[in-house]
């Protein structure tokens, strides 16, 4: 089960900060992690998550940012991990990248006036 230690040391999970979560589903990472505790969560499927939530929180979005948020407090996932395990780029790498196909586009375009 998850504990409270890990929670307070952050006050947000899933890139989402505990005082928005209370304000927009009426409880904090605090309590969503000790209900989900209660109900078993840890031992089912991200999919299982948001299915179970679905009867406490009307948003989609919410209740995905709850079960990966779940998941992070379970030490099941990390931050922006994916399920297919790959991490998303950090920002440096993605200006990087951002930097380098906005050079390609610019030579394509170059292209394209030429003809």
């Amino acid at each position: 089960m998850a504990t409270n230690d890990a929670l307070s040391m952050t006050d947000q999970l899933a890139k989402l900060s505990s005082k928005t979560l209370k304000e927009k589903t009426g409880r904090d990472w605090a309590e969503w992690v000790e209900w989900l505790d209660n109900v078993r969560s840890d031992i089912r499927s991200q999919k299982d998550l948001i299915a179970l939530l679905a009867d406490h929180v009307t948003s989609p979005w919410y209740r995905q940012k709850i079960a990966l948020g779940y998941r992070e407090a379970m030490g099941q996932r990390q931050t922006g991990e994916l399920s297919s395990g790959y991490k998303l780029p950090r920002a440096a790498d993605r200006d990087a990248m951002k930097r380098y196909w906005q050079e390609k586009l610019s030579l394509l375009a170059e292209i394209i006036k030429g003809k």
